[in-house]
């Protein structure tokens, strides 16, 4: 809604938006989804490299490549969404410090990003969906 008025009507404004009691429990939320995505990521392989059993049954299955490429590709996709995030929101505080960056297409860049949750979000689901996979390969080729 503008805050001018309109002719014969009073000054409408919009409610005051007080979104600061929602960054914390997101931020926390995303740390936390980002740590769980690299541990599993990271830890079901070592714990597949550190049991000869299963080493061996993945192995002989033929599955090993496709497993290890699916885990691999997952935590590259999180370390790559991370490394493009902290770039673009490096630029957004730039700018807060030097008005003129917000002229550079780096910052246009890096507003847009800040507001591409469906890119973020899709990042994500890929990574689930690769971890799902593999997990499943993993388990058929132990039973």
């Amino acid at each position: 809604m503008s805050n001018t008025p309109t002719s014969g009507s009073s000054t409408q404004e919009e409610p005051a938006r007080d979104d600061t009691g929602f960054f914390q429990p997101y931020s926390e939320f995303a740390k936390n989804l980002r740590t769980w995505f690299l541990a599993y990521g990271i830890g079901a392989p070592a714990l597949l490299l550190s049991n000869q059993t299963a080493w061996a049954a993945v192995k002989q299955g033929g599955q090993l490549r496709i497993v290890a490429a699916l885990f691999l590709i997952g935590v590259a996709l999180q370390i790559a969404e991370a490394l493009l995030y902290k770039h673009a929101m490096w630029h957004l505080y730039f700018a807060e410090l030097d008005s003129r960056h917000k002229g550079s297409g780096w910052y246009k860049a890096a507003d847009w990003l800040s507001n591409a949750y469906a890119l973020e979000l899709l990042i994500d689901l890929g990574t689930v969906a690769l971890f799902v996979a593999a997990t499943v390969v993993l388990f058929v080729s132990l039973v």
